[in-house]
């Protein structure tokens, strides 16, 4: 009797696991269901992604340079390749989870307080980047080749950051500057452009971004 009673248990318990496990793989694939639907703002079709681990700068000028040549070339050279459309470099990658968050702040609206600090996603970027993953441009211009170190910052930012920081006005032409209040010694850049939202973590909302 204590050998089946034993028995019974040992069934009734696996068939208490296998529910388990079947209700966890149906959960499991609505999620993925989920995921799939969820629009990320680009496209990864034909997309190759390569880390390129380059030593940081030091604050003599000849190492920025060098770095700078040295993507520059990277780039010139992958976009030689037969079949290649487009090539373009990122600090970070969307969805990556990963990115820095900055202050930021706009001409003519310096914050009262510490309470007025505003903070986005900062993202410094190559040329052809947003034409690379089809992230659509919804007014102004692109980040373009000609745009560099010896001519006027400029910076595109996201639909996102729109509605937060510029709702019911045209963004294109205002200046913001990085740093969380206004300093004479940076540079302001110039908003030339407003992109797509892009996901850059699925368990997060869309974030407020710009890019340099």
């Amino acid at each position: 009797k204590q050998a089946r009673a034993l028995r019974n248990i040992l069934v009734v318990s696996e068939i208490s696991l296998a529910l388990l496990l079947l209700m966890g793989a149906g959960l499991f694939v609505r999620s993925l269901n989920r995921l799939s639907a969820v629009s990320l703002g680009f496209s990864d079709d034909h997309i190759l992604v390569a880390d390129l681990q380059v030593p940081p700068p030091s604050a003599a000028p000849a190492d920025a340079h060098r770095n700078m040549d040295f993507y520059d070339n990277t780039l010139r050279e992958l976009h030689s390749l037969p079949g290649v459309r487009s090539v373009a470099a990122a600090s970070t990658l969307p969805v990556s989870g990963q990115g820095a968050v900055i202050h930021f702040n706009i001409q003519g609206r310096p914050p009262r307080n510490g309470s007025e600090y505003i903070m986005a996603n900062y993202r410094t970027i190559s040329a052809e980047y947003f034409q690379t993953l089809r992230i659509p441009l919804l007014q102004g211009r692109w980040i373009e080749s000609t745009d560099r170190e010896n001519t006027p910052p400029i910076v595109v930012i996201n639909e996102a950051m729109v509605k937060t920081y510029f709702p019911n006005e045209n963004p294109i032409g205002k200046k913001m500057q990085i740093g969380a209040t206004p300093d004479n010694s940076v540079p302001w850049m110039i908003i030339v452009g407003v992109v797509g939202n892009v996901m850059q973590s699925l368990v997060a909302d869309m974030p407020t971004e710009f890019y340099v």
